[in-house]
C-alpha cells in the first residue's frame, strides 16, 4: 500500500497521534482529547448553516483553556482547503465571542516524508506558503496558531504497525 493511500484511509487514526504527539511536545495531557469533534451539541449557538460540516480535526479543554486542532498534510495543501478552514476559523471564532471564551485554533501541518502526489513539489511548496499568508490576519490577532510538525520514514513505519 502506498503511503498516500494508508494515510488517506487512516487518516482518523493518523491525526490523533500527530496531535498526541503535538499535545505530548508541549507537555499538555491527552487524556480528554476528542477527536472529531463538531458543535452539534451547541445548535442554539449557531445557524444551521454553521453547523453543518463543522467538524474539527480534535478539541481538548486544559486548564480551563479550550483548543481546536486541525491536521493538515504539509505536502498536500490543496487550494479548496482556503474555503474550508475558513469556515472552520469562523466557527471556532463565532464559538469564542458567544461563549465569552478565548480558546485557542491550532492547525498542524505535519511534514510527512515520501508522499506521491500530482502536484510538483514545488507547486506544494507555494500552495503551503499561500494558504498560511491566506490566513496571516487571523493568525495577528491570535486566532489561529498555525504549528509545523515533522515526520520521518520512522514515524510513519510506527504510525503503520499501530494502525495495522
Amino acid at each position: 500500500m502506498e503511503r498516500f493511500e494508508f494515510l488517506r484511509e487512516n487518516f482518523t487514526e493518523v491525526k490523533e497521534i500527530i496531535i498526541k504527539r503535538y499535545l505530548k511536545e508541549n507537555n499538555i495531557p491527552t487524556k480528554k482529547l476528542i477527536i472529531d469533534f463538531s458543535f452539534k451539541d451547541n445548535k442554539e449557538l449557531f445557524a444551521p448553516a454553521l453547523l453543518r460540516g463543522a467538524i474539527f480535526d480534535g478539541y481538548l479543554c486544559h486548564n480551563r483553556q479550550e483548543i481546536f486542532f486541525g491536521v493538515l498534510f504539509h505536502n498536500r495543501i490543496h487550494p479548496s482547503y482556503d474555503k474550508a478552514y475558513y469556515k472552520k476559523l469562523a466557527r471556532f471564532h463565532l464559538y469564542n465571542k458567544s461563549n465569552r471564551k478565548n480558546g485557542n485554533f491550532i492547525l498542524i501541518l505535519a511534514d510527512v516524508p515520501n508522499i506521491n502526489f500530482k502536484y510538483e513539489d514545488l507547486q506544494h511548496l507555494y500552495l503551503t506558503k499561500r494558504f498560511i499568508k491566506s490566513f496571516e490576519p487571523a493568525i495577528e490577532k491570535n486566532l489561529m496558531i498555525i504549528e509545523k510538525m515533522k515526520f520521518n520514514n520512522n514515524d510513519f513505519n510506527e504510525w503503520y504497525s499501530v494502525i495495522k
